[in-house]
């Protein structure tokens, strides 16, 4: 996946271009052992959700909360992102470190957040089993 996709928008879009972050979190991907699929399918919702002008800035890191954090501080702080979205880890486990590092970035947390936006992408999910670790 490329390090920024970018979106001109649909014809009649209203609003300004924004950017959006997407981080993979995954040992094997970020060291290369296999293609990360994650990343691709948030850039497709992305590209069927959206009808105003994006770019999309694309990270794959390690499950590793200092890297974790550094890739969130980063898409936030010096790319400028508006959202990031997460994906990968090693689902709800002891070795999960991905809620962590999200919260040691946060300055405020949205209580009911996560839970909503489960709500709205779980008629949109094509897979049998849908997992979240939003932080909220």
């Amino acid at each position: 996946m490329n390090e920024i996709s970018t979106f001109e928008g649909q014809p009649g879009h209203v609003g300004e271009p924004i950017n959006l972050g997407i981080v993979t979190v995954s040992d094997r991907a970020s060291s290369g052992a296999y293609e990360d699929e994650g990343g691709p399918a948030i850039l497709g919702f992305f590209e069927a959700a959206f009808a105003s002008p994006w770019e999309a800035h694309y990270r794959c890191v390690p499950d590793d909360i200092e890297a974790i954090e550094a890739a969130l501080r980063e898409l936030v702080d010096d790319v400028g992102c508006y959202v990031v979205v997460t994906t990968g880890g090693t689902g709800p486990a002891p070795r999960d470190i991905t809620p962590e590092a999200t919260e040691r970035v946060c300055d405020r947390l949205l209580p009911g957040f996560g839970e909503q936006m489960r709500s709205i992408l779980w008629p949109l999910s094509q897979r049998q089993f849908f997992h979240d670790k939003s932080v909220d």
